[in-house]
């Protein structure tokens, strides 16, 4: 009996984590992780702080729809915008943290969010 449920045990934790797919990117100073498992969409940054301005208009301009501008802005909260995307939020500067729920989310929400994560790497990346 133990047995059994020792190799049940083993075969839930070996699914948890083979449905996690994790990308990091590195170079210099500059780092981003991507991760994505079946709950949530994840971004953690942390990069030359000079880069703060032109990741935070560009989420403004891939999220925002005109309510909350990400510049000038330091947070660490759950957010729920206008356009009902909810998110947690976290950034210093040179820091920046995003984590979608997607259960909490529709699909076409999920996708601009991980469209915009993307992004933000690509930026990063460019330095």
């Amino acid at each position: 009996m133990k047995t059994k449920l020792l190799i049940a045990f083993c075969l839930l934790v070996s699914t948890t984590f083979a449905q996690t797919k994790t990308e990091t990117v590195k170079n210099e100073s500059n780092s981003v992780t991507l991760t994505e498992n079946d709950k949530t969409y994840e971004l953690s940054a942390s990069y030359n702080a000079d880069l703060d301005k032109k990741i935070y208009d560009y989420m403004d301009d891939q999220i925002s729809d005109g309510g909350v501008k990400f510049r000038n802005t330091r947070v660490d909260a759950q957010m729920t915008l206008d356009n009902k995307m909810s998110f947690y939020a976290k950034n210093s500067p040179g820091k920046l943290v995003l984590k979608l729920d997607k259960r909490k989310n529709s699909a076409d929400i999920y996708k601009r969010f991980k469209s915009m994560c993307e992004g933000i790497r690509d930026i990063i990346q460019k330095k």
